[in-house]
């Protein structure tokens, strides 16, 4: 859950992820990739304004954001 707060902030690179979940880089990968098969989570690859690096970004899916919010309200009750 951690992990999908901080994409719920806003879009994030995996180095975000890992810093704002306080999580490694070995644990933020395995989730992200179930998250993906389950729905949770959509990446998105850009490239740099120069062009020859590709980074990876991860945000919520609808699926996503209703798991956040039910969580949100579940912890607030």
């Amino acid at each position: 859950m951690d992990m999908l707060s901080v994409i719920a902030q806003k879009p994030a690179r995996v180095t975000r992820i890992i810093y704002g979940a306080n999580v490694n880089y070995t644990f933020a990968r395995q989730h992200l990739r179930t998250l993906m098969k389950r729905g949770v989570l959509v990446e998105e690859t850009t490239r740099t304004k120069q062009g020859n690096l590709e980074r990876r970004i991860y945000s919520l899916t609808q699926r996503g954001i209703d798991v956040v919010t039910k969580y949100q309200e579940i912890r607030r009750d």
